[in-house]
């Protein structure tokens, strides 16, 4: 025997008056539908409450993230001002810097002057007519 009830099955019921046990038996499968829906429904309140207290630890999950974002944005803002600080010493030892190699530059431009009058052959002429005494006096010998 299936649930559905064909065309015959149907007229014949009409027909010897058998129709009222299938109302019967309608009412009592709506019945008991209409129980599992309560069943099912019942619990709701009691996820509500749930999502409630997901809402509030997605709340309080919020206000840890801001918390993180407001010390994250401290100390970028404590990194910028380091890093402003180190920009002007960087640029502070860079004028050092240039005024050692432009103390360098002179020195070798000197040093290069002095090995040009020892190489001279005006002085080369000089030295070698100097006797050997007083070249050793002028030197602190």
């Amino acid at each position: 025997m299936s649930g559905r009830a064909t065309a015959e099955e149907s007229k014949r019921d009409v027909q010897t008056g058998s129709q009222r046990p299938r109302i019967v038996s309608l009412t009592v499968s709506w019945c008991f539908i209409a129980a599992g829906l309560l069943v099912a429904v019942a619990p709701l309140p009691a996820r509500a409450d749930n999502n409630e207290d997901s809402r509030h630890g997605r709340e309080d999950n919020d206000r840890g993230i801001r918390a993180e974002i407001a010390a994250l944005q401290a100390q970028l803002a404590s990194l910028q001002s380091t890093v402003s600080a180190l920009e002007g010493q960087v640029s502070a030892l860079q004028k050092a810097n240039t005024g050692l190699q432009n103390e360098i530059n002179s020195l070798q431009t000197s040093n290069a002057k002095l090995q040009t009058q020892v190489n001279s052959p005006a002085n080369k002429q000089h030295h070698a007519a100097e006797p050997v005494g007083q070249r050793q006096e002028r030197l602190g010998a």
